[in-house]
């Protein structure tokens, strides 16, 4: 009796380890777009080459898109993303050459499912709760918050939407950058590219520097 205990037992905690390591390996999966990147906003390409261990085996730089991509996709929720990393050619107030300034995760689909199109709510909720309502302009058209069914865009009742959200950055980033001249923004976009393949889509996640209005007004009157 006392055997077929311990061989129960060891068979229950062989039961848990392996529920364990199942859960450990779905954390791959990124659990929220964008976070590991943030904190380098502002820095130079070799720092954050370095960090990530980035080499010409996992990124390359696109020549006509002036951008430098990872070779492989990264996963949110089961779904793969393609990702580019934004630095400045030259110097770009207030960043100097070959600095961060921003990033995109983007998914090209040629024949969607339902689940690509409620893949888009599921970021806007992950965002809304990590940044707060959305500050999108009022006068862009076709929210995401007023998309009563996202599969409207896949039956071409509307042509796509469109949220974004004010991120915080890092005090290192702020006294850098200067909130009350720069911001980081996040742009969550869906769109049909029917011109590519009727009824393919486009939903893309951009981080990116973005100037205040005050900025904006200041730079028209210095033309």
């Amino acid at each position: 009796m006392r055997v077929y205990h311990y061989g129960f037992f060891f068979y229950v905690s062989n039961f848990i380890l392996q529920l364990t390591l199942i859960f450990l390996c779905s954390c791959n999966d990124n659990p929220q777009l964008g976070v590991e990147y943030i904190p380098f906003i502002g820095q130079k390409r070799d720092a954050i080459f370095q960090h990530f261990a980035y080499t010409e085996d996992n990124i390359h730089y696109d020549e006509r898109l002036l951008n430098w991509k990872l070779t492989e996709p990264v996963s949110f929720k089961g779904f793969d993303f393609d990702v580019w990393l934004y630095f400045t050619q030259e110097k770009q107030e207030p960043l100097e050459a070959d600095e961060f300034y921003g990033f995109l995760y983007q998914r090209r689909v040629e024949t969607p499912t339902d689940e690509d199109y409620k893949i888009v709510k599921k970021l806007a909720e992950d965002l809304s709760r990590q940044y707060g309502a959305p500050n999108t302009e009022e006068m862009l058209p076709n929210h995401l918050k007023d998309v009563e069914n996202i599969l409207d865009i896949r039956d071409g009742k509307i042509e796509g939407a469109v949220e974004t959200w004010i991120v915080p950055l890092t005090k290192e980033a702020e006294e850098r950058l200067d909130p009350e001249r720069f911001y980081l923004e996040a742009r969550l976009k869906i769109v049909r590219l029917d011109q590519w393949k009727e009824g393919a889509i486009e939903i893309s996640l951009e981080y990116c520097m973005t100037p205040t209005q005050e900025e904006m007004a200041r730079r028209q009157s210095a033309y």
